[in-house]
């Protein structure tokens, strides 16, 4: 049985993915009386609702951020109670989902969501007292959720809880394409800048506001060379080929040697004497940055497939 880390419903939660926060609210509730002269009094009546609120980032290296999102939100307008276990047998309880609260972190340019940072609170439910709910079976500290197999739901993929192996080459392999992707914005920004300054002031201005252009460039260069190395290492650890894979690896390869023909173009720009060759350079070093830039973004739905093939264990690590 893989090692799960809590479940919610239909709903699991694996030890790689499990939630980034977890707040649980207790309280008891006291009925106050007015004494004549005298401090009021309290009487203890009741306990509160528990209230739970989990705290989840779902990034497309190893999800469908919008999807798995969409679970969690039909788990709520189904406005059903759930019970609520975690991996060592401990139950909570039966709760609902109160509110959902999506924040957009990061996307690719087309819109696709890549990271979402999702908050859910749980209220407990007590139901009719007349007829109690049920308590899932739970045997003897063996994780209950065997009862709850998690039927394709939210983070229900299981990957090491160690790590190690192809997983973390996988996620270096993002890491590594993201900054790649960052550094390049950043250059491209100041040769915008850089472009609309050489129009109206000339060369020697323009030169001015690349100052460390080169040093941005190659940078990009190398993230996008470790992306491809490492995209190109997790490739060759799998025991069957994945659909899209191999295009993925030469896009990448593909991204690497156009940063780097753009790394070269702004070293170049300070040796240009000639205003149409200073033109001519910025124009190359434009064009790879943003060539760079959307190979990249092309791998990310393979990085998904990728991604979740490891995390449930369809291929070895």
């Amino acid at each position: 049985m893989s090692s799960l880390f809590a479940a919610f419903g239909d709903v699991t939660f694996s030890p790689k993915l499990s939630p980034s926060s977890f707040e649980v609210q207790q309280g008891a509730v006291f009925a106050e009386h007015a004494l004549v002269r005298r401090a009021p009094r309290i009487q203890f009546v009741g306990r509160e609702l528990d209230a739970i609120t989990l705290g989840m980032d779902l990034h497309f290296s190893f999800c469908t951020p919008s999807e798995e999102r969409d679970k969690l939100v039909k788990l709520m307008r189904a406005h059903e109670a759930h019970p609520l276990t975690f991996g060592d047998g401990t139950w909570w309880g039966w709760f609902v989902i109160e509110r959902l609260t999506t924040t957009l972190e990061q996307c690719s340019p087309a819109g696709t969501p890549w990271l979402l940072s999702l908050q859910a609170e749980l209220r407990e439910f007590t139901g009719d007292p007349a007829k109690p709910l049920e308590r899932p079976a739970v045997n003897d500290g063996t994780p209950a959720l065997a009862v709850f197999p998690g039927k394709g739901s939210l983070l229900s993929l299981t990957a090491s809880a160690t790590g190690g192996g192809v997983w973390d080459t996988m996620r270096q392999a993002v890491s590594y394409a993201g900054q790649a992707v960052s550094v390049a914005k950043e250059a491209a920004g100041l040769v915008s800048t850089a472009r609309e300054m050489f129009t109206g002031n000339g060369m020697e201005i323009a030169g001015k506001v690349l100052g460390g252009i080169d040093g941005l460039a190659g940078r990009a260069a190398g993230l996008a060379g470790n992306f491809s190395d490492s995209l190109t290492s997790c490739a060759a650890s799998l025991s069957e080929p994945l659909v899209g894979l191999k295009e993925a690896v030469g896009m990448a390869k593909e991204a690497r040697d156009v940063f780097t023909e753009g790394w070269q173009a702004a070293r170049q720009l300070g040796l240009a004497k000639e205003e149409s060759r200073f033109s001519m350079t910025l124009g190359m070093l434009e064009n790879s940055l943003e060539t760079g830039q959307r190979l990249i973004e092309r791998t990310s739905p393979v990085l998904q497939t990728f991604a979740a093939k490891i995390a449930s264990r369809k291929e070895t690590t």
